[in-house]
């Protein structure tokens, strides 16, 4: 019945003035009102009619009254996450989880999983939501068995070089502010491991950016003394990767002299690998078959600072490198 029929049978009951006895009791009418849509008083959000047929307020729907009473208390997540919720949501509803946490726990099965990683395929993340995550994500230790899965994942993954900055910036930022620690830091490797890596690095060309990318970073570094004293004690003798058993220490020939070496850089005005003809400083003399008390001019060549350190290392190649040099003047 609508509230537009009830308020005619009101009309026609006041007019006839009818009385209407219930036990021994006389109960009249009341006076027909505007009768309008109203929320429920116990929160619930739904609406009822503000007037009965009988013309009597009504505040709550039927059953809703006793709901005013109940107090909607903290209660912990069934899940144990820890976490609290309030007993009762806005319709008054029990609630034993969190938005989301009744799943926790549920091993799925393969198509599933396999299903929820294409839903996921493609799917924009905003910033807020990123935050969250990194948030939920700290301090979380890692089983060995999916550190695994994870190392196994990104097993031929192809990294575009925009998330690469980002990866280097965000590390760069959080070294400044002493959150990561480099994992080559207080580790001593064994002496096989250290021949291993000599044996690995032997032979192999840097390109030119990679060269630029390692100077510009290096650039605007400020060490600490400890830092440098370690660094030092690190690369003394023994524990130098070219150390070659104090061959450096070996005193030269006599006849190595300046006038020697002034001879020399006259005769070939510039370096012999990068052909340089100018430096800061003056070309070095290099012994080709690394003896020093060979003075020999034809085992001597001029060399500048940078390719006279390359010469240091892989010394076999340089020897038969120089002498074919030297037999086609």
């Amino acid at each position: 019945m609508n509230g537009y029929q009830e308020q005619k049978i009101l009309k026609s009951v006041l007019n006839a003035k009818q009385e209407i006895g219930c036990k021994g009791r006389t109960w009249t009418m009341n006076k027909p009102k505007k009768n309008k849509r109203i929320k429920c008083a116990c929160g619930c959000g739904k609406h009822r009619w503000r007037y009965n047929k009988w013309g009597n307020k009504r505040r709550y729907i039927e059953g809703h009254q006793s709901r005013k009473n109940r107090k909607n208390k903290l209660i912990k997540c069934v899940c144990g996450c820890n976490q609290t919720l309030l007993q009762y949501d806005k319709q008054w509803r029990k609630k034993k989880f969190i938005y989301g946490h009744s799943q926790k726990g549920r091993e799925h099965s393969e198509e599933t999983k396999k299903q929820i990683s294409k839903a996921h395929i493609g799917m924009k993340v905003s910033k807020e939501t990123r935050k969250k995550m990194s948030l939920s994500h700290t301090g979380m230790k890692l089983t060995k068995g999916a550190k695994e899965k994870i190392s196994k994942a990104h097993i031929g993954v192809k990294v575009s070089k925009k998330t690469r900055r980002k990866i280097s910036n965000t590390r760069k930022e959080l070294y400044k502010q002493g959150k990561l620690i480099p994992y080559y830091l207080n580790k001593t490797f064994s002496k096989e491991h250290k021949e291993n890596l000599k044996k690995a690095n032997l032979g192999k060309k840097l390109s030119k950016e990679h060269r630029k990318k390692i100077s510009e970073g290096g650039k605007g570094l400020k060490r600490s003394k400890e830092t440098r004293r370690r660094i030092s004690e690190a690369n003394k003798l023994e524990k130098n990767s070219m150390w070659k058993g104090g061959l450096s220490f070996e005193p030269y020939g006599i006849e190595f002299n300046n006038q020697l070496k002034e001879q020399i850089r006259k005769r070939d005005k510039q370096c012999q690998l990068c052909n340089k003809k100018k430096n800061r400083r003056k070309f070095c003399v290099h012994h080709i078959d690394y003896n020093k008390k060979n003075n020999n001019p034809k085992n001597l060549i001029t060399l500048c600072d940078k390719c006279h350190s390359i010469t240091n290392s892989n010394r076999e190649f340089w020897i038969t490198f120089f002498k074919k040099k030297m037999r086609k003047r």
